[in-house]
């Protein structure tokens, strides 16, 4: 009476938790999600209690930060009903014989303040914060939620945001269907509904029991109005900036083209979310004063977006516009190690108008106090050149060495109304990241061919880069072979190489990798391994050559006018040029 969760229930308790944090660390996943609407009548409720907890209690012997999300839709003895709160009816599934079941307890959507007070209580009476425990909201079905009351407890709250796609995306085309205004809007759906609707978590509205995912909510007081700042911007695995530099591109994964150095490579769409960079903290802290915080500092003289009319590396980039005698912008929450000689580089492309531009840091020790550093005392307009400046801790440059970095901003002071500023690329790096090895090729294989070009595919791995010890269970990540993405090529032969794109997983797809019928002959396709901090790579290892599929012919045509009046010439023809010639009829 459960459908597959049976099978897949009573799999995992047979299995134990060894086998099933050995899956997790090899597939390299953090945790599980559970929805508990469903009968335990056939099940073993106990021993899944008891599996979750050795999960909890032994993850980090197989370095497994475990996480378990469960729906609250189960009582203690596995019956399902509305469990719109966490009290002892079924507090087995959070808590069980002294350990974790679930850390993300996400109750069903109908709580309110007595609901949220239990289980807070309830929490708390299992030596456990009440943060774990997530209050439920229906971001599909509803446009309402308990804020009002959720403000006045510490619990978290959690979004229901649909079955085949998340609500967001379900409502970017509410702008226009545009690729890139989808594009947009999904941007200001995203800032809309978690900054709130003044885009600048300094100025919220007020907060009210409204729900919303739209870009055009005028009144919602965002998701910000509830979450502190967080930010994975830190040396990862006890490291320093050497060996975990910090740089983004601003790159959100996707683009109409791929660029490498401001370049394009590759004039055909791409996407790979793989390689979204990392993204600003906050989406839009614009304020009169460094890091004001009330509403009366926000700025509203500047807009930021995203953009993707140009890029330094891949499809997007960061615009800024607008006039303003001051304004700050603080972008990311960080949290470095500074020591002298650590490099900050900015590299900015100006559209229009003049202005001075500076980055602007602070410490932990001294979080709202100034550091800033000239980019450019009168930048100008230049619309074909990447400007690049670096600036470097030193006593006559930023004035951080020993202090750890708690922020990384910009300035803009007395830009003109025209000003327009791209931003490609922002990083703090010490050093020269060592070059990686050349990846080993596994297989590649031309998939498809039309007139725009062959679709390829290659499957790679740097096992013989990785020098440590594993178990076969440990999967081998990008930063233990000193690597943080992979450039994709393709080559016709007798031509040059063409970058196509960039993954991070050791495997990628080119749609539409260049061909030239003229020219003929063999494809391949090849991979090199890009340095940590970006500023190097491996020599290409390439696959076989391969002789291209037979040409498939795509369907479809084109006329030159949206609307042809009588009596008015026009021009229709197949898109696919290797289309074979047709008969065209008028139908009156």
């Amino acid at each position: 009476n459960d459908g597959s969760h049976g099978s897949n229930i009573n799999a995992l308790v047979n299995g134990g938790y060894d086998k099933l944090l050995k899956y997790l660390r090899y597939y390299g996943v953090d945790g599980v999600g559970f929805n508990s609407e469903f009968s335990w009548d056939l099940l073993d409720a106990t021993g899944f209690k008891n599996l979750m907890g050795n999960c909890y209690s032994n993850a980090a012997y197989y370095g497994v930060p475990f996480n378990n999300a469960w729906y609250s839709f189960t009582s203690n003895d596995g019956d399902y009903g509305d469990y719109s709160v966490l009290n002892s009816g079924c507090v087995q599934w959070f808590h069980y014989n002294g350990k974790k079941v679930s850390d993300a307890y996400f109750l069903n959507y109908n709580w309110g303040s007595s609901q949220l007070n239990t289980s807070v209580s309830t929490a708390n009476g299992q030596g456990r914060s009440g943060f774990d425990v997530y209050a439920g909201m229906d971001y599909q079905g509803r446009s309402n939620a308990d804020w009002l009351a959720l403000q006045y407890y510490n619990t978290s709250f959690g979004l229901w945001g649909a079955h085949n796609m998340n609500m967001i995306y379900e409502s970017r085309g509410e702008l226009g269907a545009n690729p890139i205004q989808l594009q947009k809007t999904y941007q200001l759906i995203s800032e809309n509904s978690f900054t709130g609707s003044s885009y600048n978590p300094v100025n919220t509205p007020a907060i009210s029991n409204i729900l919303r995912h739209t870009s055009t909510a005028t009144n919602f007081h965002g998701f910000s109005s509830f979450i502190t700042a967080r930010s994975t911007l830190t040396p990862q695995d006890g490291g320093t900036l050497a060996t975990d530099p910090f740089v983004t591109y601003f790159n959100l994964g996707n683009g109409m083209f791929f660029k490498e150095e401001g370049v394009t490579t590759f004039d055909r769409e791409w996407y790979n979310l793989g390689m979204q960079d990392y993204l600003p903290t906050w989406r839009w802290w614009w304020t009169k004063n460094f890091m004001g915080k009330n509403a009366s500092d926000a700025s509203t003289d500047m807009i930021a977006e995203f953009c993707w009319d140009d890029a330094w590396f891949g499809g997007s980039c960061l615009q800024i516009s607008g006039a303003t005698t001051t304004s700050y912008l603080q972008l990311f929450k960080t949290k470095y190690p500074l020591q002298n000689e650590d490099k900050f580089t900015i590299r900015y492309k100006v559209l229009s108008g003049t202005g001075k531009i500076s980055i602007t840091t602070s410490s932990e020790a001294n979080p709202t106090t100034e550091c800033s550093s000239l980019i450019a005392s009168s930048a100008k307009a230049d619309d074909e050149i990447w400007e690049e400046k670096s600036i470097y801790v030193r006593n006559r440059g930023l004035k951080l060495n020993g202090e750890t970095l708690a922020m990384i901003g910009l300035k803009f002071e007395n830009t003109t109304s025209d000003f327009k500023i791209l931003i490609g690329e922002l990083s703090l790096t010490r050093g020269t990241s060592t070059t990686p090895g050349k990846p080993n090729v596994k297989t590649s294989k031309a998939m498809t061919r039309t007139y725009k070009g062959v679709d390829m595919k290659i499957i790679f791995d740097m096992n013989s880069n990785f020098y440590g010890s594993r178990q076969n269970y440990e999967s081998i990540y990008n930063s233990q072979v000193k690597t943080w993405f992979y450039k994709i090529y393709t080559e016709q032969e007798g031509c040059s190489p063409v970058l196509c794109t960039a993954t991070t997983s050791w495997a990628a797809y080119v749609v539409g990798a260049p061909y030239d019928l003229s020219k003929g002959g063999r494809i391949r396709i090849g991979v090199s391994a890009v340095a940590l901090d970006g500023m190097s790579e491996s020599a290409i290892a390439w696959g076989n050559w391969i002789t291209p599929p037979t040409n498939n012919v795509v369907e479809g045509f084109s006329i030159d006018k949206p609307i042809i009046k009588a009596g008015e010439e026009f021009t229709v023809a197949f898109d696919d040029p290797t289309h074979a010639a047709a008969t065209w009829v008028i139908n009156a």
